[in-house]
């Protein structure tokens, strides 16, 4: 904040926070003291005005849940209550203006001693959080622009071969557990994807289906997709296809009872359940069959893109985990050459 002076008359030029930008106003003034006066008084006005509106962890948390649930996926949505549970767990019903800097620091310290994971997961969701209560003047700016997130060796992700899954399966009583299993193995599709696939998206004449956004359902991206369907996946769907379709509920591919889906947690605890009963890696969880089919694809040879598309990923950089694969191939590849290849 500073003056100036033009054509005779003194200004102050000052950064206005509510709006993000530099603004002008004049001091109507001619004299520098009179004009100092006027900046004085000014700025007690605009801090005044700046001045974030007070609520406690409480207070904020129930208003963000209650965005977040109008706006974002059900997953997201219990990050982020759990995200925000922890620091109040953490810290108490505290001002929210009092999370500050060193205090986010211990909580982020205290979680990362029980998961690196879990903390960085917990920053990456407060960081929105709190940008939000910036933008609600709740707070005059963001506590973790300051603060790093903890850095995490990169792991290859864990995938299942075709024999690994045929093991799997063996071991799998439940027949629509067998066929969430292979669904999965061969569509790619996300653990919610399935979940929420009704018979009105899948054609098996066309041998595709659409994953959509529903009234009660969004999908990770937002965007919706076609994924086609190989023989083994249409043989699945064909399968389970009912002869009669009730008017009255939703047709969900795999459900529970009439209308009623399987929970997510019974369905990740059933795949890991079969994992340990196999004696297969322990690293093995139901997010491994989507894993898989992406490796699949790549060790192929299906282009990046296609493969990005296919999975729905919004940036292909997510899709470039999978590149280790084909790299794997041609490594092995030029060794053929150290056994005479020529």
């Amino acid at each position: 904040m500073f003056l100036f002076k033009r054509r005779g008359y003194f200004y102050v030029d000052y950064f206005d926070g509510a709006e993000n930008r530099r603004k002008r106003i004049s001091t109507h003034a001619t004299r520098k003291d009179e004009a100092l006066r006027f900046l004085s008084e000014f700025k007690d006005r605009l801090s005044e005005s700046q001045k974030p509106d007070f609520i406690s962890l409480s207070r904020f948390t129930e208003a963000y849940n209650q965005y977040v649930k109008n706006r974002h996926t059900p997953n997201y949505f219990l990050t982020v209550e759990r995200s925000l549970g922890a620091l109040k767990v953490f810290a108490g019903d505290i001002p929210l203006k009092d999370a500050d800097r060193r205090l986010l620091e211990s909580f982020f310290d205290s979680v990362s001693e029980r998961s690196k994971n879990t903390s960085n997961l917990y920053y990456c969701t407060l960081a929105a959080a709190f940008s939000k209560a910036v933008e609600w003047n709740y707070l005059s700016e963001n506590p973790l622009k300051k603060i790093k997130l903890t850095k995490i060796p990169k792991r290859l992700p864990v995938f299942l071969t075709e024999p690994e899954l045929s093991s799997i399966l063996e071991h799998t009583a439940k027949p629509d557990m067998k066929d969430f299993f292979t669904l999965a193995f061969h569509t790619g599709l996300r653990l919610s994807e399935i979940l929420n696939l009704e018979w009105q998206a899948v054609n098996l004449a066309e041998r595709i289906m659409k994953v959509s956004n529903t009234e009660t359902f969004t999908t990770k991206s937002k965007k919706e997709r076609i994924v086609p369907l190989n023989q083994t996946a249409l043989e699945v769907l064909t399968k389970r296809q009912p002869k009669v379709f009730n008017l009255e509920t939703k047709n969900y591919v795999f459900q529970k009872y009439p209308g009623i889906r399987y929970e997510r947690d019974f369905l990740s605890k059933q795949f890991k359940k079969v994992v340990r009963a196999t004696g297969l890696n322990e690293g093995l969880h139901f997010h491994s069959l989507r894993h898989s089919f992406a490796s699949n694809l790549i060790k192929r040879g299906i282009p990046i893109v296609a493969v990005k598309e296919l999975l729905g990923h919004s940036d292909i950089s997510t899709t470039m985990i999978y590149s280790h694969v084909r790299r794997e191939d041609l490594v092995n590849a030029v060794k053929m050459l150290e056994r005479g290849g020529y």
